[in-house]
């Protein structure tokens, strides 16, 4: 069987002519670890992880109390959602008064 560098290159479309290919087993804080155990200072921190680092236990806690209830929903305002509706409020609260609604996506801006 081909290694796992192999069908990476072969069944995932590379976004770079020259990809990194570095073999992430796992990732702490602000490492990732190769699956014998070398540490990666982790300079690119993709979505979610640049402030907090990979793995932060209270966003792990966070992640595991909501996939018990539900992971994802239909999320452009047609359910009543408690967190999202908690963080507009926290949001807006922040805002000028004319500046009332937020609306959410899962990228970009």
């Amino acid at each position: 069987m081909q290694n796992l560098r192999q069908l990476f290159l072969q069944h995932v479309a590379q976004t770079s002519p020259f990809p990194l290919s570095l073999h992430v087993d796992r990732a702490e804080g602000m490492y990732l670890y190769d699956p014998d155990g070398r540490a990666y200072l982790d300079l690119i921190a993709g979505i979610s992880v640049s402030s907090l680092g990979h793995c932060h236990p209270a966003i792990v806690k966070a992640v595991k109390a909501q996939a018990e209830r539900y992971l994802h929903t239909l999320v452009y305002g047609e359910y009543v959602l408690g967190p999202q509706v908690e963080l507009a409020t926290l949001l807006t609260a922040q805002l000028p008064e004319s500046l009332d609604s937020v609306y959410f996506v899962n990228s970009g801006s």
